[in-house]
């Protein structure tokens, strides 16, 4: 009972921690009493989009966003038209945008007009979005409740006993109040759903009991709604809890692997008429020839780096190497492995991978939650003499710090987001050193040589450190 006490205020601890930086990125951009022109701010990308859709379920239309963008209810949030009369019609998706359906769908669209974003961010802002005061910023707070609440679940699930605690919500504040996440609390956008649901998954589903498991199963489903760039990576991870459940005669899992797999694809049938959404940037289509190079751009790329952006990640990377090393040792390994590397190669095939006009790192905010699991399957299960425990500690306390230091800073310079490059380097006295970070368009090899050395002369700082605390002490004996 004690160490369940302990486990609760930590994670509270941490939810609190992390609540209070997202509300500094919240009031950053939308100050709870801003006018309406502050208010609408920055508002940009596909989040008007998102509103619209929001304000069509609220009001009983489903995804149709055509009466309600007829009746002008986005006036509450942008005084500008979202879209076209006919745009995102069926008709336009075949004309305009180039889809092709493997079924006619026509008929039953009729003249709806539904926007490809997904539902799942709409879903969760439908309640606020009719509101005619501060919509933006209800949904905003809403979304940086939900991730506190999430953190502290996964502090709650993190394996390990009562030691643990302490050091699993240092983890999920070192990860998760870092940017990107922190930032993208303050924007409508899936993302944050789709990692909170991730990594909810990954801690749920290893569990043996079966209700939990199940749960974790059905999570893993549910962030297909939100983007198509964790499509392989979910299938990949299905697949993995698949195998594993055929073997472990596990029927119950199977039937919801197989419920989600008909959901998935049983939904865009009936929505699209065809197995995927539609992709409607014909500048952008999977190109598998940009992986290899888009794979280090994801992690190590100027301008959206995920180690550049949350330092700590390299912490995760570790970790998940050194469970790889043997993968029965928990069943959250291989599906944590699966959705890693599957999103970064997703992101990676995509020449848009920046996500348009997007404020920066939007697609490396669900592998900061997905690289958090491994750090505390890590933590949990490592014995506490072990030289990789060890760097490990070090990492998450010197990156760590540097996440939050970066996170901080950049959650109370809004503007700062929305860049062609690395947000931190808008700062005056950072631009003249910007060419030390990997430019995948031009000079790359160079830098991209020189920061993997700092991380992993960073990894084993510590040896290096016991090892001269070794000689000093030998030489006092000498002495």
């Amino acid at each position: 009972m004690k160490d369940r006490t302990v486990r609760v205020a930590w994670a509270a601890l941490a939810a609190a921690v992390l609540f209070g930086l997202f509300s500094l990125a919240r009031e950053s951009l939308v100050p709870f009493g801003a006018d309406y022109d502050r208010a609408r701010w920055r508002l940009t990308g596909d989040e008007p989009a998102y509103l619209l859709t929001a304000q069509a379920i609220a009001s009983g239309d489903g995804e149709d966003v055509s009466r309600v963008h007829a009746a002008g209810t986005y006036a509450n949030y942008q005084p500008r038209i979202v879209i076209g009369p006919r745009q995102w019609t069926y008709e336009d998706y075949e004309k305009r945008c180039g889809v092709r359906f493997l079924m006619d769908r026509r008929a039953a669209w009729g003249d709806a007009q539904i926007i490809h974003g997904g539902p799942l961010e709409p879903l969760f802002a439908a309640p606020f979005a009719l509101s005619p005061v501060r919509p933006r910023w209800k949904i905003l707070f809403a979304q940086g409740v939900f991730a506190a609440l999430v953190a502290a679940a996964l502090v709650l699930l993190a394996p390990g006993g009562r030691r643990a605690a302490p050091l699993a919500a240092a983890a999920c504040v070192a990860f998760l109040g870092g940017a990107p996440v922190v930032w993208y609390t303050a924007e409508i956008f899936p993302e944050i759903l789709i990692g909170s649901l991730l990594a909810l998954s990954l801690l749920l589903a290893r569990r043996e009991g079966t209700a939990a498991r199940l749960l974790g199963l059905a999570c893993l489903f549910l962030p297909l709604w939100g983007s198509s760039r964790v499509v392989a990576a979910v299938g990949a991870a299905a697949l993995v809890h698949a195998v594993a459940a055929a073997r472990r005669r596990r029927w119950a899992d199977l039937a919801v692997l197989a419920g989600g797999v008909a959901a998935y694809f049983g939904y865009h049938l009936w929505r699209w008429g065809a197995f995927f959404p539609p992709n409607t940037d014909a500048a952008s289509p999977i190109t598998l020839s940009l992986v290899p190079r888009g794979f280090l751009r994801y992690f190590f790329g100027n301008s959206v780096g995920l180690l550049f952006l949350a330092p700590v990640a390299w912490t995760g990377l570790v970790c998940l190497a050194r469970l790889l090393r043997r993968p029965s040792r928990d069943p959250a390994v291989l599906p944590a492995t699966a959705l890693a590397l599957g999103i970064a190669l997703s992101v990676g095939a995509f020449p848009a991978f920046r996500g348009g006009t997007c404020p920066a790192g939007r697609y490396q905010v669900a592998e900061a939650f997905v690289l958090l699991a491994p750090v505390l399957l890590f933590l949990g299960s490592e014995p506490a003499d072990s030289p990789w425990r060890r760097r490990v500690l070090f990492l998450l306390g010197v990156l760590g710090t540097a996440t939050l230091a970066l996170g901080a800073w950049l959650a109370a310079n809004p503007a700062w987001w929305f860049e062609r490059y690395h947000p931190a380097f808008r700062h005056p006295r950072l631009q003249p050193h910007y060419a030390w970070l990997p430019d995948f368009d031009g000079r790359w090899a160079g830098p991209l040589a020189l920061w993997l050395a700092l991380f992993l002369a960073a990894t084993f700082a510590p040896d290096a450190h016991r090892a001269a605390a070794r000689l000093l002490r030998c030489g006092r004996r000498a002495a």
